[in-house]
């Protein structure tokens, strides 16, 4: 067995990416639907997904991701997932647990694709009836930034300096209310 780390976000919440995962070689024929696998995509970089069919080819989709990869060869695949770091400690991963987030995943992929469509509806309300807590940042010779939370996160923020401006708003903000507010609190500070 071989230690490795979980990178991105594409097996959440099965595999949280910087958790480590217990990698040992398989051979081609001992892969089962349900089964992670690490393998090398065709850049030569290591993808770790679930395998969703092995019906002409062994075919494999991230369990936080809408599209399956394709057919991976069988060269490339450099083992299965059979066991991950949990709270200090090396806990092997069943085959019913296999199967339960392989049949998890659609319904979970679902409910984020609406919880998204229904940030983006709701959005242009909240910016505008929520209020948003501005903090400054002054930084003397090289300008301010201003950045504005909304329940402790940060959707958006903008820098002014002698360089220029630069601007960030969350992409879900991006012409509602929040981006108004932002654009006049550049523009009362430019005035004398």
């Amino acid at each position: 067995m071989m230690p490795v780390l979980v990178r991105g976000s594409s097996m959440r919440p099965s595999l949280r990416p910087g958790s480590l995962a217990a990698v040992e070689e398989v051979a081609p024929a001992d892969i089962r639907v349900g089964n992670v696998i690490v393998f090398r995509d065709d850049g030569g970089q290591p993808v770790m997904h679930r395998v969703i069919s092995t019906r002409g080819g062994i075919v494999t989709q991230g369990d936080n991701l809408d599209r399956p990869d394709g057919a991976v060869p069988a060269q490339h695949i450099i083992g299965r997932v059979v066991a991950r770091w949990w709270r200090r400690r090396l806990r092997g991963i069943s085959r019913a647990e296999e199967r339960l987030w392989l049949h998890a995943a659609r319904p979970l992929r679902r409910l984020r694709g609406l919880a998204r469509a229904s940030a983006r509806l709701l959005a242009p309300l909240v910016g505008a009836a929520v209020p948003l807590r501005k903090v400054r940042f002054a930084a003397g010779d090289s300008g301010e930034t201003v950045r504005l939370y909304l329940l402790k996160k940060l959707v958006a923020w903008r820098r002014t300096g002698a360089c220029g401006d630069a601007m960030w708003i969350h992409p879900i903000f991006k012409n509602t209310a929040v981006e108004r507010r932002l654009r006049a609190i550049g523009e009362t500070r430019e005035r004398p």
